[in-house]
């Protein structure tokens, strides 16, 4: 990978995690809810369209930029309603703080 290859790659990755401090918070907080208005579906669903069909490994951000934010990011997605607890606040704090 040149240097440009690889400003290029950190700059998307940042890109990515700057969504993704706007998008989890709102992912976790939609799961969480019972029932869903239709404009709140429809952002699940644009949601979840956007991490489905995330495909970057998990290494890519340990290897770009020492950081493991993008298994955070996974972990945090993976997250079901009934896991929505201690463990996904834990990877919530965990991935706030790495991001910033």
């Amino acid at each position: 990978m040149s240097v440009g290859d690889r400003i290029h790659a950190v700059f998307i990755l940042q890109k990515f995690v700057r969504m993704s401090r706007f998008l989890l918070p709102t992912y976790l907080d939609l799961i969480e809810k019972g029932s869903l208005s239709k404009g709140e579906r429809i952002k699940l669903k644009r949601i979840k369209a956007v991490y489905d069909s995330f495909k970057a490994s998990s290494e890519t951000s340990v290897l770009l930029i020492n950081s493991n934010i993008l298994e955070l990011i996974k972990g945090l997605y993976a997250m079901s309603k009934v896991e929505k607890n201690v463990k996904s606040t834990h990877i919530y704090n965990d991935f706030i703080k790495e991001s910033d």
